[in-house]
């Protein structure tokens, strides 16, 4: 198996124990979550994989885990967040906002 390989699989194992999570517990852990940031930075900065590499493993085990993509996933959370009246799910964090 050559290092990318052994890379690749490796985020895989990362990213499906986060769906997992996520989807068996309703809970994203943040220091897993950045973990896998700091994985994925680790591979492009190295050379070892590049963007699009690591988005086409991203939705292959988002659909692996939830069974669809994750536009669709989005889609279903919000129309449940409405269904609900929860507004604070379309809330935009701070540091996300566009700053003008």
């Amino acid at each position: 198996m050559s290092g990318k390989q052994k890379y690749l699989q490796g985020f895989r194992d990362r990213l499906s124990e986060l769906y997992l999570q996520i989807r068996d517990y309703d809970n994203r852990d943040v220091a897993m979550c950045q973990g896998i940031e700091a994985f994925m930075e680790a591979g492009i900065l190295s050379g070892v994989v590049n963007h699009s590499e690591l988005q086409s493993v991203i939705a292959d085990e988002h659909m692996s885990v939830f069974g669809m993509t994750r536009q669709e996933r989005l889609q279903m959370l919000r129309e449940e967040a409405l269904g609900k009246g929860d507004y604070a799910f379309f809330d935009t964090p701070t540091w996300q906002r566009d700053r003008k």
